[in-house]
């Protein structure tokens, strides 16, 4: 089955876009950006992990 019969369930592009290019992030160091957007997307349900400054999420192995 194609992964693309299923409807995107993720943000849509304009969503994604007015979080990166807000302009309350313009003026923070880019790590305190990196945290501004984490929220943004933690507000919509979306797990933003850091990958600009070299921190990634915890991978958690699944077993049966």
């Amino acid at each position: 089955m194609s992964p693309w019969v299923e409807p995107w369930r993720g943000p849509s592009a304009t969503v994604v876009r007015d979080i990166f290019n807000a302009t309350e992030v313009q003026s923070l160091r880019p790590e305190q950006r990196e945290r501004w957007w984490a929220a943004a997307f933690c507000e919509i349900g979306v797990d933003y992990d850091f990958p600009t400054i070299g921190v990634t999420g915890a991978h958690r192995a699944v077993t049966r």
